[in-house]
């Protein structure tokens, strides 16, 4: 097994926008294929099944996509780019991008015009009209590659480490984590790990994963915005744990138990209020099948959507611990 970090380091800079994660479930096939399960599923996504000998069926979904762009016009040597999911076009001139071409991978830089040759009227906030992409260094390049930002992962101190699709890949590792701890033991429910497809525009491999696997729970890890500091709502700090959601989705007796597991097993945890939908494959999975009852597991993250996401190594880990504990904890709680 590949120690976390550089598993991590691994996960962040393979190539994986929605719809093209194939990349990305390569990485994560051969880190677990020697424990457990796998099999590919037609919407892209990675299924793992560990085996228990406890009751129950708890599915855990982490999605695997990232944001990214698509070529949408070329003219003269130059790209105009349109966004896979929310992507900010404000953080991407002098970036450098990384195009899946039909000749293999190529490198095209975001430029826009200077802001000392730009007329008065030109000087505006960055869009996706004001933006392209110099093609000179890719000359495969066509109308329908698909492109992510291209920026070196690493650690930064003891701590904290940065880089491109931490969200959700940061999760990824940490269900990893989770697995790993899980083939120490048999005591568990089974767990069905969903590396999921395409969340970022829609959740599909949570829907169709979770309609296969038909759990009696289902648990979605994600990243969420770290120091939020907003008025009516608790900050969530990097460093101080899994943030576990509370709200009208959430299941209240798994809920009560996730918090008693964290208690209990010293686990550090923070309190996120959700008032609606998450914006998580916890949505999807709560609508497939007949319904299923979800949790969410949340790793505080600054700098969400851009090249430069940063996490806390401790949270991560203290996320594998809960979902391994709750696993072993959980065992056909009643969810009505």
């Amino acid at each position: 097994m590949k120690e976390s970090v550089e598993l991590l380091k691994e996960l962040s800079m393979a190539f994986g926008p929605s719809g093209y994660e194939n990349e990305v479930v390569d990485v994560i096939e051969k880190e677990l294929r020697d424990i457990c399960e796998t099999k590919r599923l037609n919407s892209g996504s990675l299924l793992a099944v560990k085996k228990g000998n406890g009751e129950g069926k708890i599915m855990v979904s982490t999605h695997i996509d990232e944001v990214g762009f698509v070529i949408s016009k070329i003219e003269n040597g130059y790209g105009r780019l349109v966004p896979i999911g929310g992507v900010d076009p404000k953080i991407l001139p002098s970036q450098l991008i990384k195009i899946k071409t039909r000749e293999g991978f190529q490198s095209g830089v975001v430029g826009m015009l200077a802001p000392h040759l730009q007329k008065k009227e030109e000087k505006k906030d960055v869009d996706f009209n004001s933006i392209f992409v110099d093609l000179s260094c890719a000359p495969a390049a066509q109308v329908g590659d698909v492109a992510t930002v291209n920026i070196e992962s690493e650690r930064m101190g003891e701590e904290y480490f940065h880089g491109k699709a931490l969200d959700d890949r940061a999760s990824a590792v940490a269900l990893i984590l989770a697995i790993e701890e899980l083939s120490k033991v048999k005591e568990h429910a089974d767990l069905y790990a969903l590396f999921s497809s395409q969340e970022e525009i829609g959740m599909l491999g949570a829907s169709t994963g979770t309609f296969g696997v038909k759990p009696d729970i289902g648990i979605a890890v994600d990243v969420t915005f770290a120091d939020n500091d907003l008025a009516y709502a608790p900050k969530i700090e990097i460093g101080k744990g899994p943030a576990i959601a509370i709200g009208p989705v959430i299941h209240k007796k798994s809920y009560d138990l996730a918090v008693k597991i964290a208690k209990q097993y010293d686990i550090p945890y923070q309190i996120e209020p959700n008032p609606g939908r998450t914006g998580t494959d916890a949505d999807a999975i709560q609508l497939a099948y007949k319904g299923v009852p979800v949790l969410l597991f949340s790793i505080p993250e600054f700098y969400m959507h851009t090249p430069v996401e940063v996490i806390s190594l401790k949270d991560m880990k203290w996320t594998a611990r809960l979902l391994s504990t709750f696993a072993m904890e959980w065992s056909g709680i009643d969810v009505h």
